[in-house]
Formats: structure tokens, C-alpha cells, sequence
């Protein structure tokens, strides 16, 4: 809320945690009415450097997480992606899908089927084939080593020095006239300091530079690793 939004995305790095607060926040205060404006909505690399995609509607309701999960079949967005939702359906706050959702009129026709969705993380998460100590153990290796970095593509940095001022963690600095940042804490600080220039990304690698041969073979198991759990998954 206000001023204070930068600074509980760095309490919360960690996205099922931060969507607990946020499910933790509705319950508190109870908001009776809620709404969503689709007249025009973005997709791809927002919230400020995507493409705006009129959608042609406005969505109201009493519960937040039932229109989230309706917003989320509007993109073709898979719930179980949305950590908001998985938070509030294991408190029982949600139906598990949209067609349980009692709504006034029909929302399918305005579904848009080629909505761009970037897909920025996935789940680096190997409790699931090594349990106790040692899956936690492994995912915390993979996690510094293997998970997407942001990068910056100086080309496009105009050096107006906004994300380094609003950084939460103060993990972004200007070097030679572009951000660069400290290390491990920029990870969730970048994203929180978004760029209207689009000069900061998320890519699938460390940085937009070729990286070390070391990390080359991480990028490479990584790479592996999606194969299988997407194999892995029904």
C-alpha cells in the first residue's frame, strides 16, 4: 500500500510468502467491492513495457480471488502459476476453477486466445524427488546457481537513475552511466523496480553478455531439468 509497496516486496522475496501477506491483507480489511478494469489490459513484459491488448470489459465482484481466477481463464493463464490463487484455494477462499464461479453474465466470449504471457520463473524446487534435508538442501544450491538473473541492455537505458531510487534493498547502482546491480539481492529488487525503457529484463540467463563456462553448464541443466518436469506433470 503507498510508499510502503517496495518495501514489502523485499521483506517477501519469496513469491508463496508475499502472496500470503496479500491474501493475509484482504482478510483483514474486507473489502466489499472489487474491480478490475479490462477495458484495455497489457500483455507480455509488463506492468510498464508490455503491449496494450483491448479486451473490452470491466469485471466487479465481493471476492477478489474468484475475479483473479476468472482474469486468469480471460489470458488463458494457468491458476496454478498464480500465487495469489494458490494461496487463497488452500485456505478455501476460491474455487479450484472458473466455472464454479457464480457470475452475473457469461465471461468466456471474451477470452483472448493469442494473449502473450511471459513465463519468468519456473520452480527450482526438487523437495519433490529428494525428500527431507537433502531436497532442501539441493534446492537451495539450484536457487543461487541456476535461477534466472535480471540483466540490463544499456542500449536502452536512458541513465535517468529511477530504479536505482526506488530499489528497495539499494541493490542498484549506476555504472558508466547504466544500472548495475549487488548481486543476489537485485533478484527480487529489480523486479520491483520495473523500467519504463524496457533496459531491465529478466532473461533466461545471467546476463545479456555470454556467461561463464561454468554457469554455461548450469544454463544447460536447467534447460534438462524443465524438460522434466514438464514431462513429469499430467
Amino acid at each position: 500500500p503507498g510508499t510502503m509497496k517496495p518495501e514489502y516486496h523485499f521483506r517477501y522475496p519469496n513469491p508463496t510468502d508475499f502472496a500470503n501477506m496479500l491474501v493475509d491483507l484482504d482478510e483483514f480489511w474486507k473489502p466489499q467491492l472489487h474491480l478490475v478494469d479490462a477495458v484495455v489490459a497489457m500483455e507480455g513484459n509488463g506492468p510498464t513495457a508490455g503491449t496494450p491488448k483491448p479486451l473490452g470489459l470491466v469485471l466487479a465482484g465481493k471476492n477478489p480471488h474468484s475475479i483473479d481466477l476468472i482474469c486468469a481463464g480471460l489470458i488463458g493463464l494457468d491458476p496454478a502459476t498464480v500465487p495469489t490463487l494458490c494461496a487463497a484455494q488452500a485456505r478455501g477462499l476460491c474455487p479450484e476453477n472458473a466455472d464454479a464461479v457464480s457470475v452475473s453474465d457469461d465471461w468466456k466470449p471474451y477470452i483472448s486466445p493469442d494473449f502473450q504471457i511471459i513465463t519468468e520463473r519456473n520452480g527450482l524446487q526438487f523437495q519433490n524427488f529428494f525428500r527431507g534435508k537433502a531436497g532442501t538442501m539441493f534446492s537451495g544450491f539450484l536457487r543461487r546457481y541456476i535461477a534466472a538473473r535480471p540483466g540490463v541492455e544499456k542500449t536502452a537505458c536512458v541513465g535517468c537513475r529511477k530504479c536505482e531510487q526506488v530499489c528497495p534493498a539499494k541493490a542498484i547502482r549506476m555504472s558508466t552511466g547504466a544500472p548495475a546491480s549487488a548481486a543476489s539481492a537485485v533478484r527480487s529488487s529489480v523486479r520491483r523496480a520495473r523500467c519504463a525503457f524496457n533496459a531491465l529484463r529478466w532473461p533466461g540467463s545471467w546476463s545479456a553478455a555470454e556467461p561463464p563456462r561454468f554457469r554455461q553448464f548450469f544454463l544447460h541443466f536447467r534447460a534438462l531439468y524443465y524438460i522434466i518436469i514438464t514431462w513429469k506433470q499430467p
